[in-house]
């Protein structure tokens, strides 16, 4: 009879240790996963075209518009895209948008365009989850990049992400959108 209860013993402890080695391999993921989200935009992320490139040729919808836009557009002034997500909003980065984009707003004395890479209707709640105080969610042009082509073509991986172009036309660098300017990591 002791030798039942101590088999049976010795059962149940190599379960505890068996469940308890995958918690643990589990709970390594999750947090691993959660780095991935979570973690600062690397340098190696950010870059996209090489400072001092024309900015590459593109035609987008204006959001809340019958119009469309394309490279030649921005020639004249200097103008920041700031690329955003739906699908990214959790990231560390859109905590602080409302405040920098607003910053870039009045800096840049309203050449600033929203470059959305999501439906209408995502890039409309975007548009309004970040209001931007003195400015209204129609005040700050929106892009509809439905298919990122847009971004694939600044070589975009991450949002937001700032491309701050010049009055001839070329990148002038990219970065993330802090308060009014844009931040090369």
């Amino acid at each position: 009879m002791q030798t039942i209860f101590w088999l049976g013993y010795c059962v149940l402890c190599g379960i505890i240790v068996f469940e308890g080695m995958v918690l643990q391999e589990l709970l390594d993921q999750a947090l691993s996963h959660k780095r991935l989200y979570t973690r600062r935009v690397s340098r190696r992320e950010v870059i996209g075209l090489p400072t001092g490139t024309r900015v590459p040729e593109f035609y987008g919808a204006l959001l809340n518009s019958t119009r469309a836009l394309n490279r030649s557009w921005f020639k004249g002034n200097e103008t920041v895209l700031v690329f955003v997500a739906p699908h990214d909003t959790s990231l560390p980065g859109y905590r602080q948008l409302s405040t920098a984009v607003h910053a870039l707003w009045h800096r840049l004395e309203e050449h600033v365009y929203m470059v959305c890479s999501g439906n209408q209707r995502e890039c409309r709640q975007l548009a309004s989850s970040h209001s931007i105080s003195g400015c209204t969610e129609h005040d700050i042009p929106m892009l509809l990049d439905q298919g990122g082509s847009i971004a694939r073509a600044f070589r975009i991986q991450t949002t937001p992400v700032a491309v701050e172009l010049d009055e001839d036309g070329f990148i002038k660098r990219y970065g993330v959108p802090v308060a009014g300017s844009v931040d090369t990591p």
